[in-house]
């Protein structure tokens, strides 16, 4: 097989948004209920039935391998494991194009991921029974960022992402981190009783992973790429970005209530809540 990659000149257009409103979108990816939730309460699928096809297959060879040390994969059911794989990661590449239209039609013009890791596909491990390493490698988890990069560019849309730390355990109305907040994978409910803030965990992780761009507090935590005008996460440690988040709400209880969508007020500008 030969690849030939042809190349033309020509000029690129970098998309710039100087401006931080409603049209930065925050992306929560998960191997669960959904591979995207949006911070706007939009869902993205990945086709679940293939996924488990693949999954029972190669637990099938791992059957076979233990029974007979000796055992080898046939071409035959090599060739079938390979086309399952190619036609579920075209399905996990239309995915991120139809939300990169989803994007272009509802005038977003830069989109905030988590900076990916491998740990996204541990609750579903668990539930299943096979190796998370695996459902992350199926789902091509590691390389969404580079796939959705790619696509953004030939979109117009800018490309940030953030420390992925307490996404899930932080309240995007009063800032509140706490385990119990998550009540279940699904559901999110804030134990601050001034706030009891809830909503769709995925949705609520989407909007906290907005503000990390949007809030100029917030936007200390990253850097800039000052020709992208894009952010990225600074090199910190888990303790220092809890400490940095705890200090952003002194006071969780009396911290501003926000709009769903939009940051805390407090969170707009270069000053600290006290």
């Amino acid at each position: 097989k030969i690849n030939i990659t042809i190349v033309i000149d020509g000029k690129r257009v970098i998309p710039v948004n100087p401006h931080f409103d409603e049209k930065v979108i925050g992306i929560d990816v998960n191997s669960e209920n959904c591979l995207f939730a949006l911070s706007d309460g939009k869902f993205f699928m990945y086709d679940k039935k293939k996924l488990n096809k693949i999954l029972k297959l190669l637990v099938d060879i791992d059957n076979l391998k233990k029974e007979n040390k000796n055992y080898k994969v046939g071409k035959k059911k090599n060739r079938k494991l390979s086309a399952m794989r190619r036609s579920f990661k075209h399905s996990i590449e239309d995915i991120i194009i139809d939300m990169c239209k989803y994007f272009k039609e509802n005038d977003y013009d830069h989109a905030v991921f988590e900076n990916l890791t491998n740990s996204f596909g541990r609750t579903f491990a668990k539930k299943t029974g096979v190796n998370y390493n695996r459902i992350v490698k199926e789902l091509h988890l590691s390389s969404l960022k580079d796939i959705f990069k790619m696509r953004c560019r030939k979109y117009g849309i800018m490309y940030s992402t953030v420390h992925p730390e307490y996404t899930s355990k932080m309240c995007s109305k009063c800032g509140c981190i706490d385990d119990a907040n998550r009540v279940s994978q699904k559901e999110f409910k804030c134990v601050n009783t001034e706030c009891g803030h809830e909503a769709n965990a995925d949705t609520d992780s989407g909007v906290t992973i907005r503000q990390r761009v949007v809030s100029t507090v917030f936007r200390n935590l990253l850097k800039q790429d000052d020709l992208l005008k894009t952010y990225s996460p600074l090199k910190k440690s888990r303790a220092e970005i809890k400490a940095f988040l705890v200090k952003s709400f002194p006071n969780s209880q009396q911290s501003p209530v926000s709009d769903f969508v939009k940051p805390p007020l407090c969170l707009l500008t270069n000053t600290m809540v006290v």
